[in-house]
């Protein structure tokens, strides 16, 4: 008789157990806390933001970026679960650095490939990454199936299969630089859509599924991980960006101003050719002129959103023989170059039986003394990217702590007889927001729309020594 009381109230106990709000509340809490949750949808998520690309916003920076750091916190917490886990984590950790430098090297001058050399190695290590992050899924994919094996249990899908098929398909794409209509591509998209909702599904497999989490030591939260990530990226890729911005080579010190009292120089100043312009240009490259017959000289002032103001000037001078040489010459008002601005100086190349570059430069002062610079990245003559003009395109900065930011182009031109009227240009590029992507400016500065960050001095010029003449 005991012993059927002993047994009727362990029954009741465990009914009693099973009935409280306590039962109730444990079981809850037990299932939301979901040990698989977090650092599956940190890996997908991971995938996911690293194989997207959208260039505008800085999103082609944040979010292969913060996938990046996912992935490294979602390998990091899975990485005692097995061996595949343990070599995804290896491979997190060697990716982690290694997209921190290339984000550098791609905000630094080394992106423009000079030499045919440099753009096959920058092409190779681009598509080395692409086939890690897919050797990368595919370990995944096989440490997912491990554990499944490990607890006897069947998987009701496999969409990372189909995620590796398509990242394949991408990436065979890219390799052989294939050209796609715009139908494939609107389907390769849609098909990378429906990856990832099925993706989606992982995660919820792993949680029904209930699998035992081997716990890994974890330094970390995850969101303390992915924060400190971006930041120290985007410090290091800002950091090259304002460092590449303000280096400048072949920089001397101007000693002495140029000579004002040559003949050449009188002549050109009696005719109303700014002082402040000559002074700047070195006497061998005015030399050039010959005896100048005709001038003329316009100016035009550009404000910028931001506040800042760059005056811009153009000189031509036209000696007996035909021969006009243009002067193109601007100068900071307010503000100056932050991330480097682009410069393109052309004009009409209508019947020229001549051209000739003559010489060009960056001034500034500096503790006090003057001093002069190359254009970097300097090109004339005509150009891949506009190639019904003569053109002189370059960058433009300066050194920090620079004062009186000015610079010139000057070049030369002879057209036919039967020409009367030429027309030349200065194109100047100004971004407001820093390019996390190094490209050459002055191709920005070529196709420049009229708007923010953009400016234009235009003028045209009546040939004296012809047919056409002005006085006419």
């Amino acid at each position: 008789m005991k012993e059927t009381d002993k047994d009727l109230q362990e029954q009741r106990l465990a009914k009693l157990f099973e009935d409280s709000a306590v039962s109730d509340m444990v079981s809850k809490d037990t299932l939301s806390v979901d040990p698989w949750r977090r650092p599956i949808y940190s890996i997908l998520c991971g995938f996911a933001l690293t194989m997207v690309t959208l260039n505008f916003w800085y999103f082609d920076f944040l979010l292969p970026t913060v996938g990046t750091a996912l992935l490294l916190a979602g390998f990091s917490s899975l990485r005692e679960q097995n061996k595949l886990f343990r070599l995804a984590w290896y491979l997190a950790v060697f990716k982690s650095p290694l997209y921190i430098a290339i984000r550098c090297v791609a905000a630094s001058p080394l992106n423009i490939a000079i030499e045919g050399i440099y753009a096959d190695l920058w092409y190779a290590i681009g598509i080395a990454t692409s086939f890690i992050a897919l050797f990368q899924l595919i370990i995944f994919r096989a440490a997912l199936r491990t554990v499944y094996r490990e607890n006897r249990m069947e998987q009701d899908r496999d969409p990372l299969l189909w995620t590796v098929l398509w990242y394949f398909c991408t990436l065979t794409i890219a390799f052989f630089q294939l050209q796609l209509h715009i139908i494939t591509g609107v389907l390769l998209i849609c098909f990378f859509a429906a990856t990832l909702v099925s993706l989606s599904k992982v995660a919820r497999q792993m949680s029904a599924a209930g699998f035992a989490l081997r716990p890994a030591k974890v330094l970390c939260s995850r969101w303390v991980l992915v924060t400190v990530y971006v930041a120290v990226t985007a410090v290091a890729v800002m950091g090259v960006v304002l460092i590449t911005s303000h280096n400048l080579h072949g920089v001397k010190l101007i000693e002495q101003p140029a000579n004002m009292d040559t003949e050449i120089n009188q002549k050109l100043i009696s005719m109303g050719f700014p002082e402040h312009i000559l002074s700047d240009i070195p006497e061998e490259q005015m030399s050039k002129i010959g005896y100048p017959v005709a001038l003329e000289y316009s100016e035009h002032i550009e404000e910028f959103d931001n506040g800042d103001a760059l005056r811009m000037e153009t000189v031509y001078v036209e000696d007996g023989s035909r021969q006009i040489y243009v002067i193109h010459y601007f100068t900071w008002m307010e503000g100056a170059p932050r991330w480097s601005d682009g410069l393109y100086a052309w004009f009409s190349d209508s019947e020229i039986q001549d051209f000739a570059y003559v010489g060009s430069g960056l001034l500034f002062e500096k503790g006090g003394e003057q001093y002069s610079a190359l254009l970097p990245d300097l090109e004339y003559g005509y150009l891949d990217e506009k190639p019904q003009n003569i053109s002189i395109c370059s960058t433009v900065r300066y050194p920090f702590g620079a004062d009186e930011r000015r610079g010139y182009v000057m070049m030369s031109v002879r057209y036919d007889e039967n020409i009367g009227i030429m027309a030349a240009c200065l194109d100047y590029y100004h971004p407001d927001q820093p390019e996390l992507v190094y490209s050459k400016r002055s191709v920005s500065a070529m196709f420049g729309l009229l708007g923010d960050g953009f400016c234009q001095n235009y003028s045209t010029y009546y040939i004296h020594s012809g047919p056409y003449n002005e006085s006419d």
